[in-house]
């Protein structure tokens, strides 16, 4: 597994992402809203990301979310 080394830019944007992703789903988004807002808010932050480009590192984190808590489910 690869370690990624994030600044703390990087580190800021991708717990924004999780808190809009959160915040989306716990208000009862569908998984495409969720992306969506966490989307919206990555290019508040970041005005230099394409949508493309900011919906691709929503899925990163989301994959990166479900690879952790595989890793902490295992016996």
């Amino acid at each position: 597994m690869a370690i990624e080394m994030m600044n703390d830019a990087d580190k800021h944007l991708e717990r924004v992402i999780r808190r809009m992703i959160m915040i989306a789903e716990l208000s009862g988004q569908s998984y495409a809203t969720q992306n969506e807002e966490a989307v919206r808010a990555a290019r508040r932050m970041r005005p230099d990301l394409t949508a493309s480009e900011a919906l691709a590192k929503v899925d990163q984190i989301r994959h990166r979310s479900v690879d952790l808590a595989r890793q902490v489910n295992q016996p």
